[in-house]
């Protein structure tokens, strides 16, 4: 579980958002710096959300599913389902 978890903090939208984009662009930093390529670099940052940088980038290193380590092992692909659920219905 993230620190964050276990402080107040994580029922305050605002400091949740921040945290969660904190969390993010440091998984983008480390994995990019890594070589993970483009056109998988969001759903490594997601799937190292959930199963930690280290996890997902040994995923992809070794040619599995970048989820492969994660929570039902599609972790990043079901968040990225649902984003586009939130889209169709106009959300942006």
């Amino acid at each position: 579980f993230h620190e964050f978890a276990r402080t107040g903090n994580w029922q305050d939208p605002y400091s949740n958002l921040m945290y969660a984009a904190d969390v993010l662009n440091k998984n983008r930093t480390f994995l990019a710096n890594r070589g993970v390529s483009s056109d998988m670099l969001l759903r490594a940052m997601i799937a190292a959300y959930n199963c930690g940088a280290t996890a997902a980038f040994n995923c992809y290193n070794a040619g599995n599913d970048i989820d492969c380590k994660t929570t039902g092992r599609n972790y990043s692909q079901d968040v990225l389902n649902r984003a586009g659920w939130f889209q169709m219905q106009g959300w942006y």
